[in-house]
């Protein structure tokens, strides 16, 4: 029995690039007359160059009211730590014969996380804003065009039930079978995430508190190594004069993989008008469908989504559904050729996806798009790889 908490500061990542404008802080370019010839030489000094600030030292960013031109950046001026509770609890049992079984609890708590968030954003009203022309000056800073403020106000939840059976080498055999169930939940994606779900409503971020967009909620490994228990280094015929030989030295490993899909997020054309990250569809229904149901043309059911009209927030959740999984099994046979006494030829033969399952990697969710539902994508097929090595 083992069990354990802490609490861990997260490193300063996710706003590594952002820079700053101030009177000590100058972006200058100095360009070659010809290409040829330096710009200017360290040892005669750098050329001169106007501060990013004011006589007052204040940024200069261009601003206007009327025409505004700026997409900036706000950072924080005080700083806030990002950090990290966990906490895990476990049960290991001998079962005798080189088995053991364990089953534990994990769980974390992410508090004020590294996020971005567009703060430039109208309060949500009825009847506001879609279509309306002076929305610009309706925005809380109407002199900008979009403020990304990167802020350390983000929030996770983590838990899991991990269980594992494995039998250590012996008789020939090594085993290991280890499944997962796990929920992770957060209310902003990371800014650096490809397929982040955008900010529907800076003003209520509870209500994008969900499933995270990188939970996956069940997973099963299964691996293993065998040695056939027949001839050379074997249980039978292990004496037997050529046929030991022969049939001796074979070993099967494999390692299957069995997961649920990644959640996937429903997007549609923003016609809220408030400038903020996207508008989310609504979610009528359940999209999901029987596995003997599902084609390539129709992953999950559409008819579960609906277009959120015109200045209207959309209740989906950002995770809206789980999209295909993980059905991998990786077989390699392998076979040791002694030649002399330390010198040993090993052939082996690899099969990734040996039994050739698809493995559907990409779905449409676009909800006006015609082919929405169907699969886009998928990786690799079945591979063979054959090895040679010679070890001495």
């Amino acid at each position: 029995m083992r069990g354990g908490y802490g609490i861990y500061q997260l490193p300063s990542i996710g706003f590594g690039t952002a820079g700053l404008t101030s009177a000590s802080t100058v972006d200058a370019t100095f360009q070659s007359v010809d290409g040829v010839t330096p710009a200017y030489q360290l040892s005669q000094g750098v050329p001169p160059y106007s501060p990013n600030a004011d006589v007052n030292g204040l940024p200069l960013i261009p601003t206007s009211v009327t025409k505004p031109s700026s997409n900036v950046t706000q950072v924080p001026r005080t700083a806030v730590l990002p950090y990290l509770q966990e906490w895990q609890f476990g049960i290991e049992q001998d079962l005798g014969h080189n088995w053991v079984a364990e089953i534990d609890y994990e769980g974390n708590h992410g508090v004020h996380q590294p996020i971005e968030l567009p703060i430039n954003q109208i309060a949500p009203t009825a009847g506001c804003c879609f279509g309306v022309k002076n929305a610009q000056s309706l925005r809380p800073y109407p002199q900008f065009l979009t403020i990304t403020s990167l802020v350390n106000g983000g929030a996770s939840a983590y838990a899991a039930m991990l269980a594992e059976l494995r039998h250590s080498w012996s008789n020939g055999l090594s085993l290991r079978a280890a499944y997962t169930w796990a929920h992770g939940l957060d209310d902003v994606d990371a800014p650096a995430r490809a397929d982040a779900a955008p900010v529907q409503n800076v003003y209520n971020l509870h209500a994008q508190w969900g499933t995270s967009m990188i939970n996956i909620p069940q997973r099963f490994v299964l691996s293993g190594v065998y040695s056939l228990p027949v001839g050379a280094g074997g249980r039978w015929l292990a004496d037997t004069p050529v046929v030991s030989q022969v049939i001796g030295h074979w070993r099967v490993s494999a390692v299957a993989q069995f997961q649920k899909g990644y959640p996937y997020f429903i997007s549609q054309g923003d016609t809220l008008g408030i400038f903020s990250g996207g508008q989310y569809v609504n979610r009528v229904g359940s999209p999901d469908i029987s596995r003997g149901s599902r084609t390539v043309a129709r992953w999950f059911n559409p008819a579960a989504f609906a277009a959120t009209p015109q200045d209207t927030l959309g209740n989906s959740p950002r995770a809206a559904l789980y999209g295909p999984g993980q059905n991998v099994w990786d077989i390699a046979v392998m076979r040791d050729i002694p030649i002399w006494e330390r010198l040993t030829f090993t052939l082996r033969a690899d099969a990734h996806n040996a039994f050739n399952h698809p493995q559907f990697s990409g779905l449409n969710t676009t909800i006006t798009n015609a082919a929405f539902g169907s699969v886009t994508g998928a990786q690799d097929p079945r591979q063979l790889l054959i090895i040679g090595r010679l070890t001495f």
